[in-house]
């Protein structure tokens, strides 16, 4: 709300005399401006920490919070001309120093778009960014140029203040849309990951039941075709034992255990019978 308003108030004070026009509004248009693109680098950082490193969600994000960054020194080194515009007199060295100092920052930030943006391979942000970088370093640049040359020469050719917010602040906004570009096309990318994951997570528990499905007929036809059988061999030999008039008073659980003590009770059995004779 600060902003648009102080945003109405500049465009209403663009056309007064330069002697009309409230001489604290560049300063606080730029601190108001300023203080807003601080704020949204805060939620776009927040929003990055959403995402695990590596996701491709998470450098759609790294992208927005580039071009937030970039932003930002676009938007200083702007108003650093803007301002001296406004009061018709060249910058002072000191700021002519912090100047170079934020482009050499731009110059490594557009390299970051470039490759954030060549590993995504979305055509869209992939164009934005070309675009952009374009109008960045073939209008806006020149066009600082020639404002910073107008004041220091007295040629007539200078460049007011309207013409250069005329094409400063629609550049500007391009950096926002791009934001904003990246940080929807996070989000789709996002949702679709987390659509992938649940996909995953139902084959995978699909692929659970019928494993589990399978190992209960694997025991369903180790029970029948062989725990059965020697059950019933358990069976004769406890009757031939018994007819042989010896029994056991040990019992196990185990049918392998019964079928083997038993056998050899019938061992013995018919052992001591042979020798009785």
């Amino acid at each position: 709300v600060i902003v648009k308003q102080l945003r109405t108030q500049v465009d209403h004070d663009v056309i007064l005399p330069l002697a009309a026009r409230d001489p604290e509004l560049a300063a606080r248009w730029f601190a108001a401006m300023n203080d807003f693109i601080n704020e949204i680098r805060i939620v776009a950082t927040g929003k990055i920490g959403k995402f695990r490193p590596g996701e491709v969600a998470t450098r759609a994000m790294l992208v927005a919070s580039a071009a937030q960054e970039l932003r930002n020194a676009v938007g200083v080194d702007v108003s650093i001309v803007a301002q001296a515009l406004a009061v018709n007199k060249a910058p002072p060295e000191e700021r002519l120093f912090d100047m170079h100092e934020l482009r050499g920052k731009e110059a490594m930030l557009w390299q970051e778009l470039d490759r954030l943006t060549g590993y995504l391979s979305i055509a869209d942000l992939t164009d934005a960014v070309k675009k952009l970088k374009e109008m960045h370093l073939t209008v806006l640049r020149p066009l600082q140029e020639r404002s910073l040359s107008s004041l220091n020469s007295s040629d007539g050719r200078s460049v007011t203040f309207s013409q250069f917010t005329d094409v400063s602040t629609p550049i500007q906004d391009e950096f926002s849309l791009l934001m904003i570009s990246a940080e929807v096309h996070a989000i789709q990318l996002a949702e679709t990951s987390t659509a992938q994951s649940k996909l995953v997570m139902v084959e995978n528990l699909a692929a659970t039941i019928i494993i589990l499905l399978l190992l209960a007929l694997a025991t369903y036809y180790v029970i029948r075709r062989v725990v059965v059988p020697l059950e019933r061999v358990n069976v004769v030999l406890r009757r031939l034992m018994e007819n042989a008039g010896d029994e056991s008073e040990e019992y196990s659980a185990n049918e392998i255990e019964r079928i083997n003590a038993s056998a050899i009770l019938l061992e013995r059995t018919l052992i001591a019978r042979n020798e009785s004779f």
